[in-house]
């Protein structure tokens, strides 16, 4: 409201108040002059003023007064407001439920497991904490409040937090820590992560201090350490045979930001919905949110439908071209940079026709990847052409491309002695054909069938295999049971190659899809983990990417965006980067639905 308006109000309040005097008010009770007035009556006070008001003021008169009386009473709560906003600061209030969406179901929420499961993943991220985190930015103390590192890049001295205690009230020691690293190491329990920590040498110096040392250097080994902890006093109790089957996989004990509640099943004992409550002893400060709610559906279309229903504020990952079906306007859609990379494996292991290597090189002439972002992926992403993304040390902007050109595909093919008979390739009496395998998901399936139809146009006969996306981790990948396979890695936020292209990570525990093995490479992946030095690492990686383009155990694609739907009404969630999916809720303690103003200091 305009101060010269308050102003020119004000003055025609006086202006009427004025003209109520002391005869009027008389003359308007009928009384004479020399009545006296008692002191409660007395025609001289304002209050008598104002009570009086209507009956010496004309009609026109009373509805200018009405008009001031409500402006009044709005500037008057506006100039209030006005001086409370300026003197005070909103900040999260404690309080609240967030229910989050998550395609699939979980089954061991245990940190030695969790990886192959995006359920148990989330779960994990939840209810345990490691030595380091990811807070969005760069690596950061969590359990630990400082670490050294020796000269030689071997020896990593670690001083844990004191006064932590596990949400069954035991205390956090070293023994937690050099329990869960020796017991991930131990092939009986069959840790996907064992090849992590496969070599490294633990020490507990006291109670609160660890000491791990590694046969080499290795630049990746802190990100490692954001494996979560385990409780030594719960878990040195269960033998490796009946790891899978305690009720700690299912209820943890751990020391994330929130702690097991309930849960619920259906009536064939699939977990439907998993109920958290903050932990009020987190060491990095008690969440704001005081009830986490995960609900777990089969597919993303039955998510989906439940987020335009507002049963749910968000799902934990969004397909590409989803987004018009999201109908509620309270959604918005954080796309946040994942480390990840999509191609196409050839298994080199194989007797077929892949394992020539001119074949390869005619089915990467054949791609278009141009068209798979656009069309697959909606442009959110980037086309790639090697194992090591855009803006990571050790990109090679001048790898090698394979540009698209049917014709030396063509050439390529008549050279492996693969000729076109009638429309189709053929060696003799074989004909040339390759099953394409990925998961059932909207995009994946996408680029399979441009590939399809890309590679078919060639001659050769192509196969698609869709597989559910938790079977193809469990049954495909870890066996090495297909031909080709369509599917995406998650290389972390160190860029080191060698878990998914040493030949030492071959076996079903490893990250080595393709089964490539080559020595030069192996080299030197081993000389550039093991070189503090980085000018000379990104020499190592561009030369291995070199060696990776001309043995072709892999057609590179895209670098995709990871879109995650969240409702409006959960703030402090904005973090932009993540090294795994579950890191998007790294800084869940952080965020808060409920606020409060508090007077600025």
């Amino acid at each position: 409201m305009k101060p010269s308006l308050l102003l020119k109000l004000n003055q025609n309040f006086l202006r009427l108040i004025k003209k109520v005097s002391p005869k009027n008010i008389v003359q308007s009770l009928d009384i004479s002059q020399d009545d006296k007035i008692s002191k409660e009556r007395d025609p001289n006070t304002l209050l008598m003023k104002l009570r009086y008001l209507p009956k010496v003021l004309s009609s026109k008169e009373q509805k200018v007064l009405g008009v001031f009386t409500l402006f009044f009473i709005i500037s008057s709560i506006w100039l209030l407001s006005s001086l409370w906003y300026s003197v005070t600061v909103e900040i999260p209030k404690q309080g609240g439920t967030y229910t989050e969406g998550v395609v699939g179901r979980p089954r061991t929420i245990n940190p030695l497991y969790a990886s192959t499961n995006s359920a148990d993943r989330d779960l994990v991220k939840l209810t345990y904490s490691g030595l380091i985190r990811f807070d969005g930015e760069k690596l950061i103390p969590d359990l630990a409040e400082e670490w050294t590192i020796s000269p030689d890049q071997k020896e990593y001295t670690f001083k844990l937090r004191q006064n932590i205690k596990w949400t069954d009230g035991n205390e956090f020691t070293s023994n937690d820590v050099a329990f869960t690293i020796e017991t991930i190491k131990d092939r009986s329990y069959q840790s996907s992560l064992r090849g992590k920590f496969a070599n490294v040498k633990t020490e507990i110096l006291d109670e609160h201090t660890v000491k791990f040392t590694l046969p080499e250097p290795l630049t990746p080994f802190l990100e490692d350490l954001t494996v979560g902890i385990l409780p030594a006093h719960i878990w040195q109790h269960v033998r490796p045979e009946n790891i899978l089957l305690t009720e700690f996989n299912i209820q943890p004990v751990g020391l994330g930001p929130y702690k097991f509640k309930k849960l619920i099943k259906d009536q064939f004992g699939a977990i439907r919905s998993y109920l958290l409550v903050r932990n009020p002893d987190f060491h990095l400060g008690e969440p704001n949110i005081k009830e986490i709610e995960l609900r777990f559906y089969s597919d993303e279309q039955a998510a989906l439908n439940a987020l335009n229903q507002n049963e749910i504020e968000s799902i934990n990952f969004l397909a590409y071209g989803k987004q018009p079906i999201i109908e509620t306007n309270n959604i918005r859609l954080l796309g946040l940079q994942l480390p990840q990379y999509t191609a196409i494996f050839f298994n080199l292991s194989s007797d077929k026709a892949i394992g020539n290597k001119n074949v390869r090189k005619a089915l990467a002439h054949t791609i278009d990847k141009d068209e798979i972002v656009r069309e697959a992926i909606k442009d959110k992403g980037r086309v790639i052409h090697g194992p090591i993304l855009p803006g990571y040390p050790g990109y090679h902007p001048d790898i090698e491309k394979f540009e698209l050109n049917t014709d030396i595909s063509n050439e390529l093919l008549n050279e492996a002695e693969w000729t076109l008979v009638d429309g189709k390739r053929q060696k003799g009496d074989e004909t040339l054909e390759i099953t394409l395998t990925t998961a059932d998901r909207p995009e994946l399936i996408k680029s399979a069938n441009l590939i399809q139809e890309a590679w078919s146009k060639l001659g050769i006969e192509v196969k698609l295999s869709i597989v559910g996306i938790n079977e193809i981790q469990e049954h495909i990948i870890s066996s090495r049971d297909f031909e080709v396979l369509l599917f995406g890695e998650i290389v972390g936020l160190d860029p080191d190659p060698y878990p998914f292209w040493h030949s030492s990570q071959i076996s079903n525990e490893g990250l080595n899809i393709s089964n490539f093995k080559h020595s030069e490479a192996n080299q030197v992946l081993e000389e550039a983990r093991q070189t503090p030095d980085q000018e000379t690492k990104n020499e190592k990686y561009i030369h291995f990417q070199n060696i990776l383009v001309a043995e072709l155990p892999a057609i590179f694609l895209y670098n995709p965006d990871y879109i995650y739907p969240i409702s409006y009404k959960i703030k402090g969630a904005d973090q932009k980067l993540i090294i795994n999916p579950s890191d998007r809720l790294t800084n869940i303690h952080k965020w808060f639905i409920k606020t409060k103003r508090v007077l600025k200091r």
